[in-house]
């Protein structure tokens, strides 16, 4: 969940919402820190807390 609401994070950055980018980032954040990396796929391993930090931030205009 914390990847996917990261993902919907860049992509309203990038299509200038900056409060949806927003929004989407604290949900990817929220997700990340209840989670329990033990329960993840072998191919999710690359998503830590650096990756999820390298999400780019919305800039409010």
């Amino acid at each position: 969940m914390a990847l996917n609401s990261a993902l919907e994070a860049r992509a309203s950055s990038n299509a200038g919402d900056p409060i949806g980018a927003g929004r989407a980032m604290n949900e990817a954040e929220r997700h990340f820190e209840q989670a329990d990396s033990t329960e993840d796929p072998a191919w999710l391993s690359y998503f830590d807390s650096a990756e999820l930090m390298g999400e780019p931030v919305p800039l409010l205009p």
